[in-house]
């Protein structure tokens, strides 16, 4: 008999990972000169997995009147399996001589497995190697934790992080500080490297960071010791931490007492007198 509803194509990506979502689209087409009652029926045929294939149709009650040479498309959506999968489709119409459906034509698509890609553990993509008190007053820098630092130093923090990956990534990192009575001195701020680092290769962070006009820092006005925790990010793993420190930053002593204003001359006195020598 002459063919009536044509499955002109049925469209799916041609490698998809196990685990992703799968659109696929049909289109079929009405190539008589007269109205046709059609419906579709479908097989997801995974060719690696015996005994889980599985069976559609569309629609899922009823059928459609196409009208003379109409196409219409319809999407299906389905979890793609471990397995390479061909998404057969068959078009029927309803004969009225029949008086019975008829099955007419047939088309598919291939989709590949493909495998996800290698994502390495989180500490083999990127490492702090370094962490840093910068005293803004000396400008020195000492490595974390740091003793004896005096009242009221004025500080940033340095954080070298290190890219661990095969490929150029954008690095990142923040670091929180809190007092000795457990308040938060410096909340937790950072932020991403403007362009990406090579494999390898170190990007130094100074926290906090420069805000035009003005390039802001953190006062240790408190006695006692102080606790710090410093991340590590990769834009690509966000907001995934690749390292972290958490511990002492500093210990911070009293500052020494002012000492007492000058004495006037005119207060002092001789009380006593003794002559030495000759």
């Amino acid at each position: 008999m002459a063919q009536r509803i044509k499955v002109k194509s049925v469209a799916a990506p041609e490698w998809v990972y196990p685990g992703t979502e799968v659109e696929c689209v049909i289109t079929i087409e009405n190539i008589t000169h007269e109205y046709v009652h059609t419906a579709l029926t479908g097989m997801l045929e995974f060719l690696d997995l015996d005994g889980q294939d599985f069976s559609f149709q569309l629609p899922e009650e009823g059928n459609w009147t196409l009208a003379p040479f109409q196409s219409i498309t319809q999407k299906i959506y389905f979890e793609m399996k471990s397995s390479n999968t061909v998404v057969h489709v068959w078009s029927w119409y309803w004969d009225e001589h029949q008086y019975a459906w008829v099955d007419d034509d047939w088309n598919y698509a291939l989709i590949m497995e493909e495998a996800p890609p290698y994502e390495p553990p989180i500490e083999q993509r990127a490492t702090i190697v370094g962490k840093r008190l910068y005293f803004l007053g000396t400008k020195e820098e000492k490595d974390i934790p740091v003793s004896d630092v005096l009242q009221g130093t004025r500080i940033r923090v340095q954080v070298d992080v290190r890219n661990e990956m095969d490929s150029w990534e954008k690095l990142g990192a923040t670091v929180k500080i809190t007092g000795p009575d457990g308040e938060t001195v410096f909340p937790e701020e950072g932020h991403y490297e403007t362009l990406d680092t090579a494999p390898g290769g170190i990007h130094y962070f100074t926290i906090p960071g420069p805000e035009w006009p003005l390039w802001p820092y953190v006062e240790l006005e408190k006695p006692g010791t102080y606790q710090t925790r410093i991340r590590a990010f990769m834009k690509r793993w966000e907001p995934d931490i690749m390292d972290e420190y958490v511990g002492e930053l500093c210990t911070v002593a009293e500052a020494p007492p002012e000492p007492p204003p000058d004495a006037e001359f005119k207060d002092m006195k001789i009380t006593d007198y003794t002559r030495t020598g000759g």
